[in-house]
């Protein structure tokens, strides 16, 4: 599956989800971005994980329920609820460790990495 950017607010929203399920590790807590970190601005891929949460440049999502993955040790399918300018959906994604120390959200045939930029 190819990795490509998010080219607008909408696809970054629809992946905009949370760690927010009972039992999962707050590992990935902090701030992320799909671009570099110390830009000195937030722009659209900005991504910030706290629990019970995550939220994207103009969206906010929380996990209602997790998955486990057949075959895939510690992997995920979490469904989340979101919220943006007055709209509810939604949406199921996975959430791997790159190798770098930042995470991938997976959805709908689309990645998109995000770099960690700390706390």
């Amino acid at each position: 599956m190819p990795v490509r950017p998010f080219r607008s607010l909408a696809t970054a929203a629809v992946l905009s989800a949370a760690l927010a399920v009972p039992g999962v590790s707050q590992t990935y807590d902090g701030i992320y971005n799909g671009d570099q970190c110390g830009l000195g601005y937030r722009n659209e891929l900005a991504l910030d994980i706290y629990w019970p949460g995550l939220t994207f440049y103009e969206s906010h999502c929380d996990v209602t329920a997790r998955t486990p993955v057949a075959g895939l040790y510690d992997t995920f399918v979490y469904t989340a609820t979101c919220r943006s300018e007055g709209q509810t959906w939604t949406r199921s994604f996975m959430l791997v460790s790159d190798n770098s120390g930042g995470v991938v959200l997976v959805e709908d045939g689309y990645a998109e990495v995000f770099h960690y930029c700390g706390h």
